[in-house]
């Protein structure tokens, strides 16, 4: 005889239930952590590719930068329309050195000025929006990373179907 403690059922089915039941909440919990996980990493991964691309587009923007210098430096300049350059005393650099400056020859050399100094007062908004949206990412990554910590330790059906929820 088998050692330990019968309990009387209604049905075989109540029976098949109390045997199998505890086998199946832990598949379907285990189920459930790994949906939620899965989640959470494909977060994880488009935010990290938004935060390459922003990287990526703040680099950019800096290199526009020198463009407030170069505008300001072609307007006190006489070069004929049509040029192609203009080279020039750098008056900003201590050494004076020479820079040459890249024209648009369809444009008068006050227009090509004035493209310069759009193009930097584009790039110094854009740096400003760019650095708002990492720091945006940077507290989403925590919080993510946070929800991810939080679904290894769960225990119960409940906890994770409200980080399921509150993921979307």
């Amino acid at each position: 005889h088998c050692a330990g403690t019968s309990t009387a059922v209604p049905s075989a089915q109540d029976a098949v239930a109390a045997l199998y039941e505890p086998c199946l909440g832990d598949t379907m919990l285990a189920h459930l952590r790994s949906t939620v996980q899965k989640m959470v990493r494909q977060r994880l991964h488009k935010l990290h590719h938004k935060m390459t691309n922003l990287t990526q587009d703040r680099g950019k923007l800096e290199s526009y930068l020198p463009y407030q210098r170069y505008g300001t430096l072609l307007v006190a300049q006489r070069v004929p329309r049509g040029a192609t350059s203009a080279t020039v005393v750098d008056y900003y650099s201590p050494e004076q050195t020479l820079v040459t400056i890249p024209l648009d020859p369809r444009l008068s050399l006050h227009d090509n000025a004035q493209v310069y100094f759009k193009k930097s007062r584009k790039a110094q908004h854009g740096l400003v929006k760019v650095q708002e949206l990492l720091t945006q990412c940077a507290a989403e990554e925590r919080y993510l990373e946070g929800v991810a910590q939080q679904v290894e330790q769960a225990e119960d059906w409940e906890t994770l179907e409200a980080v399921a929820v509150e993921l979307g």
